[in-house]
């Protein structure tokens, strides 16, 4: 059995993972784990004109979701990256599957994603705990994965 099993988005359960495409001119990929609060969204590639979330044309977003899958598939765990910044001296939390990083997000309906600021190393690296093997289950975990490239409402 493989480490990930597809289904459709109403189908999967809650503690399916989800590769996700707002609709829009410009927009996002994102990660959705079902079973935690926080989403992980791509980010601009290291060294861009322009670091943070990478908004982008729909088009452009289908090889990155195709990456994204395959990098999912060869079963190798996400680095973690904590990141120290800001004026609150609050810890990020970045997660590095191949070469595309993910910024964990606070999943909040309605509004724009802004990266999730964690009160000290510890509290990210439990969040991390809790992400790494929803994207790194290991064989056999039938770990139900599901896309939504035309809706964004689960």
């Amino acid at each position: 059995m493989p480490a990930f099993v597809e289904r459709e988005a109403a189908a999967a359960g809650p503690r399916a993972l989800g590769i996700l495409v707002p609709p829009g001119k410009r927009t996002l990929v994102i990660l959705r784990p079902r079973a935690v609060k926080w989403d992980l969204v791509l980010e601009r590639p290291p060294g861009a004109l322009h670091p943070g979330l990478w908004e982008l044309h729909p088009l452009e977003a289908k090889p990155l979701v195709r990456t994204l899958r395959a990098l999912l598939e060869n079963g190798k765990p996400p680095n973690i990256e904590l990141v120290q910044g800001g004026p609150e001296a609050r810890v990020q939390l970045r997660l590095v599957l191949g070469e595309l990083h993910l910024i964990v997000c606070d999943r909040a309906a309605g509004r724009p994603y802004r990266s999730s600021r964690f009160g000290s190393e510890a509290e990210a690296s439990s969040v991390a705990a809790m992400i790494r093997p929803i994207l790194s289950p290991g064989t056999d975990a039938n770990q139900e994965l599901y896309f939504n490239s035309r809706h964004f409402n689960s």
